[in-house]
């Protein structure tokens, strides 16, 4: 098969399957999108999670041609934008999904970009610290994950499971209130806080480098169309640094396929708890401003989250608006970005 294969990374919201489920529901469309899913001109590959303090040679998962059963727990935005540009571009299309939930951008930048970037010092002490205590951290990891659980278990039945159901009926209240103007009820908060589970001995998947190690270098220096990208949620703590963060690792991951400037396409992040949690916002300007480096273009997400899930269960209208700008050659642009129409009609 020869086509074009295209990289689809970030975190829960390119993860997301078209069957999978949270606490209010999976992909809105999935019961009709998943049977009709038969495309042998389409090859999906999903990359297993895995973290690294150096950069692996290879990694696990298979291509797999995309059937109902193939595409049935495969990523929804990466499936809806490769079915978007097979039916506009008539041609073969590989998708590669390499995310994992939760994740930030350091942890998807490599080694070497954090040493080139002073503004990214942090992170590397931070990955430099995780080297060094590497061995110490294998050997108590077991003990420190046995308590953990064993902790885990006692909040969940003393606060956990109380909690919970105070949190879905103040996300239906606080949806109402939003919706009505009104201000918001206040935001249950449990007897005692959770739990936190101990760090992975390498880091894990919030180690600096450690994603681009285990799940991106060992798919260089295959050939790639370019890049779609979901993330960012995890970064809200620092929407300032992100600006940063996600165009370094943008201009890292160029330099090391040595393709030039392969299109690079992002979602910007969806409406979530808009008005209370500010910080969505000004990562939101981040990308916007990441806009500046070449052949990269956001698809605005703005209109079609919600307001109280960070996974919104519209992935069909986020993968139409990454594949909008693709037109076939000698077409003119469509409804997205200039230059994404140029991009597709060299």
């Amino acid at each position: 098969m020869i086509g074009d294969v295209w990289l689809c990374s970030g975190q829960s919201n390119m993860a997301f399957g078209l069957t999978s489920k949270n606490e209010f529901g999976g992909d809105a469309q999935a019961a009709t999108t998943v049977p009709a899913a038969n495309d042998p001109q389409m090859r999906l590959f999903v990359v297993d999670n895995k973290t690294s303090l150096g950069p692996l040679s290879d990694l696990g998962g298979a291509w797999k041609v995309c059937t109902p059963d193939s595409v049935a727990h495969f990523s929804a935005v990466a499936y809806y934008f490769g079915r978007e540009l097979r039916t506009v571009l008539k041609r073969p299309i590989g998708l590669i999904v390499s995310a994992w939930g939760g994740t930030n951008s350091v942890a998807w930048t490599s080694l070497d970009a954090l040493k080139k970037d002073p503004q990214l010092r942090p992170s590397l002490n931070t990955y430099e610290k995780n080297k060094a205590n590497f061995a110490k951290n294998t050997a108590d990891y077991p003990a420190r994950t046995a308590a953990f659980r064993s902790d885990l278990a006692m909040w969940q039945t003393n606060v956990g499971n109380a909690f919970n159901e105070q949190m879905k009926t103040w996300y239906a209240a606080a949806r109402q209130a939003k919706l009505a103007g009104q201000p918001l009820p206040p935001a249950p908060v449990p007897a005692t806080p959770a739990p936190v589970p101990p760090n992975p001995p390498d880091g894990g998947s919030a180690g600096p480098s450690n994603l681009f190690n285990g799940m991106i270098a060992p798919l260089i220096p295959l050939a790639i169309k370019g890049v779609i990208w979901y993330q960012g949620e995890a970064n809200t703590g620092r929407p300032t640094e992100y600006r940063v963060d996600f165009g370094d690792m943008i201009t890292d991951w160029r330099q090391h396929w040595n393709e030039g400037d392969f299109p690079f396409l992002f979602v910007q992040l969806a409406a979530f708890k808009a008005g209370v949690v500010q910080s969505w916002a000004f990562l939101r300007e981040g990308q916007l401003q990441t806009l500046a480096l070449p052949n990269t273009g956001m698809a605005t997400a703005i209109d079609i989250g919600d307001w109280g899930n960070v996974h919104p269960q519209d992935k069909l209208d986020v993968g139409r608006r990454l594949g909008g700008g693709f037109q076939p050659a000698g077409a003119e642009s469509g409804c997205g970005p200039l230059r994404l129409g140029q991009l597709a009609a060299r």
